[in-house]
């Protein structure tokens, strides 16, 4: 997949910085600050501090919603300042940028990556980054660079997996199915991972 075409990109956020964050806006002005244009869409900042199974499952849910070369911006990264891997990844005609500790791989289970590169090309980041908030000085920038027509293989080097999360899978026994709730909705809705064909 090439970078993306145009310079009015949809660029997602996705954080568990608080609804009211200052990082938010952060990550915001250095994204425009390279890309002016670029439509920024706050898929939400409500996830629960590291949290990174939660944020899996709403990446996964949300993102097919959107347009083809979207870009996906995803931090909810407990080991920030550790040697985890920053990661850029091409999955279902859209991009993604993430910390690989597993957040996208419920979308990877649903959509095969078709291109992996672990972000590790300063000259895509900032000057200076700090060890605790890579969200704005690498995963924000690159956003930006790529949404200007920088292709995937400039931001760093070939990557042949990601890191797993173990997800549950619904079962069906005697006499009952039995799933996981895996969400609970701001309605107090009870989200689980039954589908249809369960039901």
């Amino acid at each position: 997949m090439s970078a993306p075409s145009g310079h009015r990109s949809i660029i997602t956020l996705l954080t568990d910085f608080g609804p009211d964050s200052p990082y938010v806006a952060s990550l915001k002005g250095v994204i425009l600050s390279l890309q002016p244009e670029a439509v920024l869409v706050d898929l939400s900042h409500s996830i629960r501090p590291q949290e990174v199974r939660q944020a899996a499952w709403v990446l996964a849910e949300a993102a097919p919603c959107f347009p083809p070369d979207t870009i996906h911006v995803a931090v909810v990264d407990p080991g920030v300042g550790t040697c985890r891997a920053i990661v850029y990844a091409a999955m279902a005609g859209q991009h993604f940028i993430a910390p690989d500790n597993g957040l996208l791989s419920l979308l990877a289970d649903r959509h095969r990556p078709t291109r992996l590169v672990r972000l590790d090309n300063p000259a895509f980041w900032r000057a200076e980054v700090s060890r605790t908030f890579h969200g704005r000085d690498i995963m924000a920038p690159v956003a930006a660079h790529l949404s200007r027509g920088v292709g995937a293989d400039r931001l760093g080097s070939p990557q042949e997996s990601l890191v797993r999360i173990d997800w549950p899978q619904p079962r069906q026994e005697a006499h009952r199915t039995v799933g996981q709730v895996v969400w609970i909705d701001s309605f107090g809705n009870l989200i689980t991972n039954l589908g249809r064909e369960f039901i």
